[in-house]
């Protein structure tokens, strides 16, 4: 068969970029591969009892809404059932179909996996879109990289909703955002705290969830942007941005040395600081049968003890590609943590008169942050990409629905843009001091 476009992976970027450039070129054919048998990607896998972590209102596909608006967090029920209407909408259109369940091998060649002796091959005229290049991993899809012991119970997270019997105590591996997910529902769900061990490899910074909200999260992006400018390291500015309410932290004593956007309520902060019994030495590299060896020594668990595993990286940094070239696009984000947005920016690029060379100067990808001292430079280039986009397509970033400036006022919009162009070469040349800084 033949199409303008195919898209490997009907995951929330690839859909995100697809429906943008049927909106902007109806007419342009996509085919759109996809090796799960349902649409979502990562959400499909997810445990059932996560949520977005950002306000509903700006994520998924730009034609259609996922909530009724506001500050809502869609649960797992209602993302994989956004992604089956969201395909159900581009499926009106003749120009869009869809392989559920196959594989693709490249050089136009896509397996049904059920079906393998019937491969499909593609004529592909204008681009390849690799919307799998962000890899986003999640427990049921990951096997942990350290040993587990014969008659150690030990699950993905996905299994604590499966629970015939509840184990005498908890461990809970990882202390990334999975990991926090895990401790908070298990005292959410009745269970005490000094019940939870918790292994900790790497402290991270929490994103205060109240200040990430439509309406206010375009002066959020400021705030750090100003944190950046007027501090001289990465420390600096980390305890800025706690001082004005923006971060949490679950020691007062250590800096955490992870930053990976992760957003919790400061109810559910309060829940995370209730566990005592952490675990910080390292990473776990073996789980015995009542000890678990970690980089820096062992620590003894007792009997009955019931492992979580939470050490899929979820996005890992990736490196960076060039987004567009003359026959291909790699989506990465463009906005620091922002995936859909990005996906549909892309799409919107795409669709546009320029020259592969003008595409790239404009969107300069951002890998998704694991450091601390990742983020600044991510988010000065966030918004240079921005500043770029709205001098190009001022309308669209103005409206739509996955973009920050479609949440405020004219005013606000106004105001943002303004303080962005002001801010932003500013927060560029502190890049340089605090690089410097860092080096010595």
């Amino acid at each position: 068969m033949e199409t303008d476009y195919l898209v490997i992976g009907a995951g929330a970027m690839g859909l995100a970029f697809a429906d943008a450039i049927h909106k902007e070129k109806p007419r342009s054919k996509i085919v759109i591969i996809e090796k799960r048998p349902l649409p979502g990607g990562h959400w499909v896998d997810d445990y059932r009892f996560v949520a977005l972590h950002q306000p509903a209102a700006f994520y998924g596909v730009g034609s259609l809404e996922l909530s009724s608006g506001g500050n809502d967090l869609s649960s797992h029920a209602e993302l994989v059932d956004y992604y089956d209407r969201v395909v159900k909408q581009l499926q009106k259109s003749s120009a869009i179909t869809f392989f559920f369940g196959t594989e693709y091998k490249g050089s136009g060649l896509a397996i049904p996996l059920l079906n393998p002796d019937k491969p499909i091959k593609i004529q592909v005229k204008e681009k390849v879109v690799d919307a799998s290049y962000m890899k986003v991993l999640t427990p049921a899809t990951h096997s942990p990289n350290f040993k587990v012991g014969d008659g150690v119970k030990f699950v993905p997270i996905n299994d604590l909703l499966d629970l015939q019997h509840k184990p005498k105590r908890f461990c809970v591996i990882g202390g990334g955002k999975t990991g926090a997910d895990a401790v908070v529902h298990l005292i959410d769900n009745g269970v005490l705290a000094d019940q939870i061990k918790w292994v900790v490899p790497n402290d991270m910074w929490f994103w205060n969830r109240s200040k990430v909200q439509t309406g206010i999260v375009g002066n959020e992006f400021i705030k750090f942007l100003k944190a950046i400018q007027n501090n001289s390291s990465v420390e600096q500015i980390f305890l800025e941005l706690e001082k004005k309410g923006s971060l949490f932290r679950l020691l007062d004593e250590e800096l955490p040395r992870k930053w990976r956007c992760a957003t919790f309520s400061q109810r559910e902060f309060k829940i995370l600081k209730s566990v005592k019994d952490v675990v910080r030495k390292g990473r776990v590299h073996a789980i015995g049968i009542d000890r678990i060896e970690l980089d820096n020594g062992s620590v003894a668990y007792e009997e009955g003890c019931l492992f979580i595993d939470c050490t899929a990286n979820g996005l890992a940094a990736r490196p960076k590609q060039a987004i567009f070239s003359d026959k291909h696009i790699t989506l990465q984000s463009v906005l620091m943590c922002q995936q859909t947005y990005s996906a549909a920016l892309i799409g919107k690029i795409e669709s546009a008169r320029m020259s592969v060379k003008e595409k790239n100067a404009i969107l300069e990808p951002v890998p998704h942050p694991e450091r601390v001292e990742d983020m600044p430079d991510i988010l000065v280039a966030s918004f240079e990409n921005n500043i770029r986009v709205v001098k190009k397509i001022p309308f669209w970033f103005r409206k739509n629905r996955l973009s920050v400036g479609a949440h405020v006022s004219f005013l606000n919009f106004c105001s943002l843009i303004v303080k962005s162009l002001l801010l932003t070469p500013k927060a560029k040349l502190a890049l340089k001091r605090i690089a410097s800084n860092s080096s010595h």
